[in-house]
This record gives structure tokens, C-alpha cells and sequence, in this order.
């Protein structure tokens, strides 16, 4: 095995199945005043999965320059390719990414509904979750700052809590990943519309492409928690030939439903942003 992949794997299991960061996960699958508990082979077999995921963006951020494996027609394929170097020179943007129909969630018990934020190159985040948990919803509120994420935690008075250095994690609540997945995969890209100055591009693309670069333990285990079935995508893309917004049509996770869909809207490209460490 890699030892940087081992590493990875050996890092996601420590973190969600032996941090204080992983009970306050199970804290939020859980009603307040009772003691049912999230299945823990399950939640740790979902960390395991995302750990494995993030071992697929490496794959394809270091092996393919944005937009390399995609197919479609020339004119979409040219205006996709320009959009996926322009969001990797950007400095900093503002995004929301909301669901909008059926059900998306990672972990199980945990539904997400909205996320909001911001994104400062290289890596540094900060985003407000909104889910929903059994029969709460709660929001909650993180920031990664440097490759260490903190999260604040509603179910201990709003305290932060630093869970260290957690890129599975961070990935999460950046929409960077998902972007530049489709961006890099997407297949029979399309010119749908042109108003307004903005150029709607319609596809699909299909994460066992993806998946064909890891071994095949791997692929069997990320086969147990991803959908891996075709997700249809659309990307708005302006004239400055930066996405303002797209949308996903149909599960990444198995645990989303068949009928999930997610829109992403992208704003204030390199306008300055304030992401600090929080008061711990």
C-alpha cells in the first residue's frame, strides 16, 4: 500500500472513530434527552469511504490537468476547460450549496440541507451547516484554517472545538471538490442555452471512472458507500468564464436518495474574505 494512501486511511479511522470530533457527530445524530445511538460500523465505514474519496481527488487533481477526461462537443468542451483553469486561479469566493430536492447526507442519521461560506487559497474555509439530525435541525458552524479545522459545536453552549488537521473533513464543506470532479469527468458536455451573457452546459459524469485508479480493495469498499451511478450536472458560466452556479442531479453517496439534487452558487470571486482561527 502507498504510504501516503495509508496514512490517509489510517488518519480517517483515528479521526472519526477516536476524537472528540467523532462523538459530537454521534451527538448530532442524536435527540437531546435520549440515548439511541448512530450505528457506529456504519459511521466509521462512511468515514473510511470519504477518506478513501479524498484518495480519488488526489488521483485526479495529479494526474489530469482540469477538464482532461472529458468528452463532449468541442464548443462546450472549450468554455468547461477555461472554467476549470479560472476556478483554480481564483483567490478567494464566497458559495452556498443547498439542497434542494430528496435527501443528501454523508454520515448516517445526518442530513444536510444547506452549506454557506467562504473559500480563501490555498486551503483555508469557513462554512455555516444547516441539517438536520433524527428530529432536530441544527446549525453549526466551522472553519479550516491552514489544514486544521475547528468546529463549533451547538449541542455544548456554541463551544469550538479543534479537531486538528482533517481534510476528509474539510472537503465536506468545500464545494471545491465537486466542482472540479465534474469539471475533470463530466461526459457528453452540451451548449444547452446562452442568455444573458451566461452559457448553461449540460452532462453527466460517472465516479467509476474515477474509481478505476485505486485498487481494487478500495473500489470495493468505496462501492459499499457511494452511489456510483451517473450524476447529471449543469454549470452556469458567465463571460468571464467563472460557474456562478450548477447543479447535480442525483446521488454521489449511497446513503442520498435516488432522487437528490443539490444547487451550488459560486460570488465575490477574489473579494477579500476573513477566516480566522476561532477563540477556543
Amino acid at each position: 500500500m502507498d504510504v501516503a494512501y495509508g496514512n490517509r486511511l489510517k488518519h480517517t479511522v483515528l479521526l472519526h472513530d477516536t476524537w472528540k470530533g467523532a462523538s459530537m457527530i454521534y451527538e448530532l445524530g442524536t435527540p437531546v434527552h435520549t440515548s439511541t445511538r448512530i450505528d457506529r460500523r456504519t459511521f466509521v465505514g462512511s468515514a473510511i469511504a470519504l477518506g478513501l474519496f479524498g484518495s480519488v481527488m488526489d488521483v485526479v487533481a495529479q494526474t489530469a490537468t482540469p477538464a482532461s477526461d472529458a468528452e463532449g462537443d468541442a464548443d462546450a468542451l472549450a468554455i468547461l476547460q477555461s472554467a476549470a483553469e479560472a476556478i483554480l486561479e481564483l483567490d478567494s469566493f464566497t458559495f452556498s450549496l443547498e439542497t434542494i430536492n430528496g435527501s443528501s447526507s454523508i454520515f448516517p442519521g445526518v442530513e444536510i440541507k444547506s452549506i454557506k461560506g467562504a473559500v480563501r487559497r490555498p486551503m483555508d474555509v469557513r462554512a455555516t451547516l444547516t441539517v438536520h439530525a433524527l428530529i432536530q435541525t441544527l446549525t453549526l458552524s466551522a472553519v479550516a484554517v491552514d489544514g486544521d479545522l475547528y468546529i463549533q459545536n451547538p449541542l455544548n453552549a456554541g463551544a469550538w472545538e479543534n479537531m486538528g488537521s482533517a481534510p476528509e473533513m474539510v472537503n465536506m464543506i468545500n464545494p471545491d471538490w465537486i466542482l472540479q470532479l465534474a469539471l475533470s469527468q463530466i461526459q457528453d458536455a452540451h451548449i444547452t442555452s446562452v442568455k444573458d451573457e451566461v452559457t448553461l452546459i449540460e452532462g453527466y459524469f460517472d465516479l467509476s471512472n474515477a474509481l478505476q485508479n485505486l485498487d481494487e480493495e478500495s473500489q470495493e469498499t468505496l462501492g459499499e458507500y457511494l452511489a456510483q451511478s451517473p450524476v447529471d450536472i449543469a454549470f452556469w458560466i458567465n463571460s468571464d468564464n467563472l460557474i456562478t452556479a450548477a447543479e447535480l442531479y442525483g446521488p454521489i453517496f449511497s446513503s442520498e436518495s435516488a432522487d437528490v439534487e443539490k444547487r451550488i452558487e459560486l460570488s465575490d470571486f477574489n473579494e477579500p474574505v476573513n477566516i480566522e482561527v476561532p477563540a477556543l
